[in-house]
């Protein structure tokens, strides 16, 4: 199970579960798939890449960067498990743990005790609220699923500037989740 701890850090990535009828053989296939009639010159407006840097990001090098982060670091989803464990780490699951009495609770005494010498009292805290998050993973795998029908193919993507490499493309894909508005998806976390 992935760990979901209060501490964000300030680069910036984001991680996805995207739905594909078919996984993508080629660039043009992708850039057909997320930007249908556009071609590879055509810049992304208002991108975070066009603040930082004063450039704009053309759909062409999105989507070659995308390519290759699918092709090296997406990660096939296989069973409906590998998706509660993502989503049990997500922003929104998350957010609705919170809003249990029970689990908020637990929250604060693991931030209490998560640098205390006792293991096991964290463990066993851990280990319940892992549940929690799990119990609220499922409830949000329930209300979004459907949008993935007929869309078996689901991949598993972290993207940003944290270790893949992307550089400012990656920040570009990172902090533009609409470049995904195409195809079925649910964003996992954002930093």
């Amino acid at each position: 199970m992935k760990i979901r701890s209060s501490f964000v850090s300030n680069s910036s990535s984001s991680s996805f579960i995207l739905g594909f009828k078919k996984f993508p053989k080629s660039k043009l296939e992708l850039m057909e798939l997320l930007f249908p009639g556009a071609v590879d010159t055509d810049v992304i407006e208002n991108s975070k890449l066009e603040w930082r840097t004063g450039s704009k990001a053309s759909i062409g090098e999105l989507v070659n960067k995308l390519f290759k982060i699918l092709k090296k670091y997406g990660e096939k989803i296989t069973n409906e498990q590998v998706i509660l464990d993502h989503l049990s780490a997500s922003d929104e699951v998350y957010k609705m743990t919170r809003r249990n009495k029970k689990a908020m609770e637990l929250m604060k005494k693991e931030d209490e005790i998560c640098f205390a010498t006792n293991d096991e009292e964290y463990n066993e805290v851990k280990n319940k609220l892992d549940e929690y998050y799990m119990f609220y993973a499922k409830k949000l795998w329930d209300q979004i699923k459907g949008k993935f029908a007929g869309y078996p193919q689901l991949i598993y993507i972290d993207i940003g500037d944290s270790g893949n490499g992307e550089g400012q493309i990656g920040d570009v894909l990172a902090s533009n989740p609409l470049i995904f508005d195409k195809i079925p998806h649910v964003l996992i976390m954002r930093n």
